[in-house]
């Protein structure tokens, strides 16, 4: 009876010791899956990573528990004005630079703000040159991005698409930002892309903010727009555009009727036009809280009840959020909407504007 007893003791304490040996080793290969799936830089390598987090043999509760607590972030990384590069595409330089919080406290989530220069029409910038006049724009509160564009990279090119996620990422590996509060700005052909990205490659930001651009720049083929312009994309996207009255390159009754069609299809477009600036930011000062209001009143659904999207391509511009397009087809008497067609003269956007003026656009009336 003793001695059965001693076997079966040792039996248990076997089982216990092989049990705990292999949660243990369990564990030790989620580790090694879960380093390899949030250093993952391109999509196959995350992939990947995912099958071999489920080889482990590891059960939903394990697997739950690190995803509900997120990647692990230092307090050693680089804080402060940070110029990178990194090669997309098909090998393609690109540079930009970070403004990093010196307070930076990897147990916070930051915001983050991409914001994209003008001036495309140039050779590409070299280590040290200064695309941005940054030192307004870094803050505390939130991580500030600059990426660089030029005459073979601009804004509304994929290649372009494929720069600012790879900075996205870049920075989502090293520094804890909110990916619900990621903001597009741009000015002038900045703003122009920013136009683009939301209407190819929405689903990172939380809100575009276009100022002194023109969305009718993406129907000239002669630039180099990637693919087809749908207005429909802008559906339950929010947008803060801003227009000078006496802009010279961009008139704002020209700017106006391609926002009236994006109102009309679907987007929450906020417009403050300035009806005495040119292509300047000379109104910054005076807009720079509303900015700010706008911005902290937008945060990302991302997993939004209702979705729409149109694509010509299930090769490059296929995704919004969780719906994704994975095949294409037509049917007889299907509706069309070409880019920015069939435009109103002016929409209702909060203002009336003059349209016997023969210098810019006077206000006649702001409600």
């Amino acid at each position: 009876m003793n001695s059965l007893r001693a076997r079966l003791s040792l039996g248990l304490v076997l089982l216990i010791v092989s049990t705990v040996s292999g949660a243990a080793a369990t564990e030790a290969s989620l580790d090694g899956g879960f380093d390899r799936y949030w250093s993952a830089r391109t999509s196959a390598e995350q992939s990947a990573a995912v099958a071999g987090i489920l080889a482990t043999g590891a059960d939903f509760d394990q697997i739950h528990r690190r995803l509900r607590a997120g990647r692990p972030y230092s307090n050693t990384v680089p804080t402060g004005e940070i110029e990178l590069s990194h090669r997309i595409d098909n090998g393609t330089l690109h540079r930009f630079r970070l403004a990093i919080p010196t307070s930076y406290d990897p147990a916070r989530r930051y915001p983050v703000r991409f914001y994209l220069h003008g001036g495309v029409q140039r050779p590409r910038w070299k280590a040290g040159d200064r695309w941005w006049r940054w030192a307004g724009f870094a803050s505390e509160a939130h991580i500030a991005v600059f990426p660089s564009a030029w005459k073979q990279s601009m804004w509304w090119t994929h290649r372009q698409v494929q720069n600012l996620d790879a900075i996205l990422l870049t920075i989502k590996q090293q520094y804890n930002i909110d990916e619900n509060r990621v903001y597009l700005i741009g000015l002038s052909d900045g703003a122009t892309g920013a136009w683009f990205h939301a209407l190819r490659k929405p689903t990172p930001w939380a809100a575009f903010l276009p100022f002194i651009g023109h969305p009718g720049v993406l129907d000239n083929r002669a630039l180099g727009v990637d693919g087809q312009i749908y207005p429909r994309n802008a559906r339950d996207r929010d947008f803060l555009v801003i227009n000078g009255g006496q802009d010279w390159l961009y008139p704002l009754k020209y700017v106006v009727p391609y926002l009236s069609l994006m109102q009309r299809a679907g987007a929450r477009i906020e417009f403050r036009p300035q009806p005495e600036s040119g292509h300047d930011l000379r109104w910054w000062r005076k807009e720079a809280g509303h900015i700010e209001a706008f911005i902290a009143a937008r945060v990302r659904d991302p997993l939004p009840d209702r979705l729409t999207w149109e694509t010509e391509s299930t090769d490059r511009y296929p995704r919004n959020a969780w719906l994704l397009i994975e095949r294409l087809a037509s049917r007889d008497g299907d509706p069309k909407m070409d880019a920015f067609a069939d435009l109103e003269r002016w929409p209702t956007l909060g203002f009336e504007p003059d349209e016997k003026s023969d210098q810019g656009v006077r206000v006649l009336k702001v409600s």
